[in-house]
């Protein structure tokens, strides 16, 4: 009887520069090589794109994300919601970005390496649960600083959430 034995899957870190319209992402090794960068739409077709991509080079189990509280919060809840560990990442340090230039490429792969090296480790928030709750009744409590003021703000029709990525954020509510 043979056996044949399949080779092991390496794990990869996923590293990604947000931004409102595309997000910039990078892969890297767990040994820090840089396996592959491109660029995806911020949508839930572009996420879930993104998602194929990056497993296609292995075994995803992290991802840092810069500003997963605004640009990068939607990826940050869908890479959460199929069991991704997203870190937050600082953008890079000002004298880093001028010793070697400022590229979204640079930052996404920058990204990774943070959370390679434990740079970087704080869990990306979730945006559910009792704080986001509070959040949102204040982000929609009237202001009593002038009468036009609550009136405005009850007819704002911005969304609570900018980074709206359909049934993924329906749960929270």
């Amino acid at each position: 009887m043979t056996s044949t034995i399949m080779p092991e899957q390496s794990e990869v870190v996923l590293g990604v520069d947000s931004h409102r319209d595309e997000h910039v992402a990078a892969v890297l090794s767990r040994l820090g090589a840089v396996l592959g960068t491109a660029a995806f739409p911020t949508t839930t077709v572009g996420y879930q794109e993104l998602l194929a991509w990056a497993c296609s080079f292995g075994v995803l189990r992290q991802a840092g994300v810069e500003c997963t509280g605004s640009y990068g919060a939607a990826l940050s809840r869908f890479l959460q919601s199929i069991g991704v560990a997203v870190i937050e990442v600082n953008q890079t340090d000002r004298a880093d970005r001028r010793k070697r230039g400022k590229t979204d490429t640079l930052d996404a792969e920058a990204a990774a390496r943070a959370v390679i090296s434990g740079r970087a480790t704080t869990i990306a928030k979730t945006g559910d649960g009792l704080v986001e709750a509070i959040r949102v009744m204040v982000r929609r409590w009237p202001s009593r600083n002038t009468g036009m003021a609550a009136t405005d703000h009850r007819n704002d029709p911005e969304p609570i959430l900018d980074n709206d990525v359909g049934p993924i954020d329906s749960h929270v509510w």
